[in-house]
C-alpha cells in the first residue's frame, strides 16, 4: 500500500492513515507512506524537494516488492492536476512492472474527465495507469475512471473513520445558532458564498454565526476574504479558526448546531468532513454536488441548495433557528446514519473484502 497519510490533514490522507493503521487479517499488507508534501499549501505543486521525494519512494518500493512474492499495489492516484498526473505517471511507470496487478483507490473526482481534454497527457496516463485489477470508487455520482483506465474490476467502497459520541448541546445565552465549515479556505469550497449567506441572515436579523477551520490555498484569497468580512460589518458573525485537529477540532463539532458546506470544488467527490459532522450529530446545509447528494439523506438529516445559491441557503439556514424540533430530528438522523454507514470499522471491513476479491480473482496471487 503506498499513499500519503497525515500530515497534511485533507479527506484522502485521512482515509489512507485509517487503512495503514488497520489490522489485516486475511491478506498481508506492506505499507510505504508518500511525503511529497508536508503543508496542505504545498498539495499539488512541484519542486525539487518532491523529485527528491519521488525518486526516493520508487527506490524504497523497489525495495519492498522485491521482498514479496507476487506483490499487489495498492496506490491512491492523483488528483485532476498537471503534477500530481505527471508525477503518477512516472512512479506507476518504473514501479508496476514489477507487480502482478494493481488496485487504484480514486479518492479525488474528475481525474477521467482531465486526462480526455488532454489528448498526449491522456494518452500517457492510460499506457501508465491503465488496466488495473481493481478500480475503488467512493461516490457512484462520479464513477467511470475505472471504466476509462480499462479496470478489470470495480467496486463503490464508502469512506468511514471515529467519530466521538457526540455531546448534548444547550441552547446559548445570546440566542446564536452556530455553524461551522472544515475545509480548505478557497473559493471553490464555496467560502465566499458563506460570507453572503451569512449577510442575508443579518439583514433578516436571523441571530446566526459561522466559524470557518482550514488552512488557505492562497494569500489573495485570504486578503480578499478578510476584507469582505470587514466591508460587510460580519467580524461578529464570520470566526476564523485557523488549522484545527485532534481534540481542538472536536471541541469545534460539538460547539456548531450545524455543518454549513456549500463546495462546488472542482475535485469535490466523497467529502469526510460530511462524515465527521454526521458522527457528531450535526444537521447538514450543503450543495447538491458531486458525491455530496450520496454522503447525507436529504430532508432527513442534511438540506441540499443548488450551488451559489445564497438565497436556499439562507432559507434552509434559517428553518433551523425557526424550528429546535426540526433540527432536533435532523441531528439525532445524523448520527444514526453515521453509526449504520460511516464508522471505521465498517469502512475497513468494507476494504478488505474489495481487495481479498481482487485477489482471488487473479492467477499468481496468495492470500
Amino acid at each position: 500500500m503506498v499513499g500519503q497519510t497525515p500530515p497534511p490533514y485533507h479527506g484522502q490522507a485521512v482515509a489512507t492513515g485509517i487503512l495503514f493503521e488497520h489490522d489485516w487479517t486475511r491478506i498481508r499488507v506492506r505499507c510505504l507512506r508518500m511525503d511529497y508534501s508536508r503543508s496542505t499549501d504545498e498539495v499539488g505543486k512541484a519542486g525539487v524537494g518532491k523529485l527528491i521525494s519521488l525518486v526516493r519512494l520508487v527506490l524504497r518500493t523497489w525495495k519492498v516488492l522485491r521482498s514479496l512474492r507476487a506483490p499487489v499495489l495498492y496506490y491512491l492516484p492523483a488528483s485532476p492536476h498537471f503534477v500530481p498526473v505527471v508525477r503518477d505517471i512516472f512512479y506507476l511507470a518504473l514501479v508496476r512492472p514489477f507487480t502482478v496487478g494493481t488496485i487504484y483507490h480514486f479518492h479525488a473526482g474528475g481525474l477521467a474527465e482531465y486526462l480526455a481534454r488532454h489528448r498526449v497527457l491522456g494518452a500517457l496516463a492510460r499506457w501508465a495507469y491503465g488496466q488495473p485489477r481493481l478500480a475503488i470508487e467512493i461516490a457512484e455520482s462520479v464513477a467511470g475512471v475505472g471504466d476509462y483506465l480499462g479496470a478489470a474490476s470495480q467496486v463503490i467502497v464508502r469512506n468511514g473513520l471515529e467519530v466521538p459520541v457526540p455531546v448534548l448541546r444547550q441552547p446559548r445565552e445570546d440566542g446564536m445558532v452556530s455553524g461551522l465549515f472544515v475545509g480548505s479556505l478557497r473559493q471553490s469550497k464555496g467560502i465566499f458564498d458563506i460570507l453572503r449567506t451569512v449577510r442575508l441572515l443579518a439583514e433578516r436579523d436571523v441571530p446566526v454565526r459561522v466559524e470557518l477551520a482550514g488552512v488557505w490555498v492562497s494569500e489573495e484569497e485570504r486578503l480578499r476574504f478578510e476584507a469582505q468580512v470587514t466591508e460587510m460589518e460580519l467580524g461578529d458573525r464570520v470566526i476564523l479558526l485557523g488549522e484545527l485537529i485532534g481534540e481542538s477540532k472536536w471541541e469545534a463539532f460539538q460547539r456548531a448546531d450545524f455543518f454549513f458546506f456549500p463546495s462546488f470544488y472542482e475535485s469535490e467527490n466523497f467529502p469526510l468532513v460530511l462524515i465527521e459532522a454526521l458522527g457528531s450529530g450535526l444537521p447538514v446545509v450543503a450543495t447538491r454536488w458531486r458525491g455530496i447528494p450520496e454522503v447525507v439523506d436529504e430532508d432527513l438529516n442534511a438540506i441540499l441548495c443548488e450551488s451559489g445559491a445564497i438565497e436556499e441557503l439562507a432559507d434552509a439556514i434559517k428553518r433551523f433557528c425557526t424550528s429546535p424540533e426540526m433540527k432536533k430530528s435532523m441531528a439525532e438522523a445524523a448520527r444514526s446514519a453515521y453509526l449504520a454507514q460511516y464508522t471505521r470499522e465498517i469502512f475497513c471491513d468494507n476494504m478488505e473484502s474489495a481487495m481479498v476479491n481482487a485477489l482471488k480473482s487473479g492467477e499468481g496471487c496468495r492470500l
